[in-house]
């Protein structure tokens, strides 16, 4: 449903600008068809009447309110609607901005350590020619790129944005210490990381058990949690000290496609 209310507000917002930015008599989206009819039967009659006055009048509309810079939309007005929107839609636009973070840093993950394993192949095609077993190119994980999305939409965006900017102000007031700890040594490492694990778990059909015998390794082996806090205290309180509650996630969103790609690349194997 977030899903849907982000994608119908994006299209009705461009649609509207769209209308807007080329003086259309109706500017409304539901009147779009009546604007593009009204244009065509004007323009075929000043076309019919070539008249001296209507030509020079039927010139200056088309190079006005048809040139290619007509195209572009006000940034003003586009940077108020997309303030608007996280505004008035916060569950939607985090999930929307949090999911396609999630997805693209995975998906920058996946295509640079295919490459790498692509190059080791590529220095080991003399064994594969003397009859050594043939390998498949590494290709595109997508259900590991589902994962990271649903993760990133779903917990990231939507509960994050509850958590922070709901709950928190309850709990903590304005107390930007108490927050950054309870997010940082309370919140991550058992409910935000594992939560990571169970979700990539349940898209490859894994047994939750698993997924947290592979989170403890991760932790213990790979310094997961030591990564976590050295980019994440700093960013934190950043973002409660300065950052506006309508705009944390986002934030948050931002700064965690760096550490999406280094958290894909840890957990790659599981």
């Amino acid at each position: 449903i977030m899903v849907c209310r982000a994608l119908c507000f994006m299209t009705t917002t461009c649609l509207s600008l769209s209308a807007a930015s080329l003086n259309l008599p109706c500017t409304s989206v539901r009147n779009l068809a009546c604007a593009k009819s009204s244009v065509t039967a004007q323009a075929q009659r000043l076309r019919q009447s070539g008249s001296s006055l209507a030509a020079p009048c039927y010139r200056r509309a088309s190079t006005s309110s048809l040139s290619p810079t007509a195209a572009f939309v006000d940034p003003s007005t586009l940077a108020s609607a997309i303030g608007a929107f996280y505004e008035n839609e916060r569950f939607a636009s985090a999930f929307l901005t949090c999911a396609i973070k999630g997805a693209a840093a995975d998906y920058l993950a996946q295509s640079s350590s295919n490459k790498k394993k692509q190059q080791e192949i590529e220095r080991q095609k003399l064994l594969y020619r003397r009859g050594g077993a043939h390998v498949l190119a590494p290709t595109m994980d997508y259900k590991r790129n589902l994962a990271f999305l649903l993760y990133s939409g779903i917990y990231q965006g939507m509960g994050l944005e509850f958590i922070y900017n709901t709950l928190f102000p309850k709990w903590f007031g304005d107390s930007v210490v108490l927050k950054v700890i309870a997010s940082m040594f309370v919140l991550s490492p058992l409910v935000t990381l594992p939560v990571a694990y169970l979700v990539k778990a349940a898209v490859f059909g894994h047994a939750p058990k698993l997924a947290m015998v592979h989170y403890l390794q991760d932790v213990w082996h790979k310094g997961l949690l030591t990564k976590y806090w050295c980019i994440w205290v700093p960013m934190q309180t950043l973002a409660f000290a300065l950052i506006p509650e309508r705009l944390r996630i986002s934030f948050i969103a931002m700064i965690s496609f760096l550490w999406m790609i280094l958290f894909s690349a840890i957990s790659s194997n599981k």
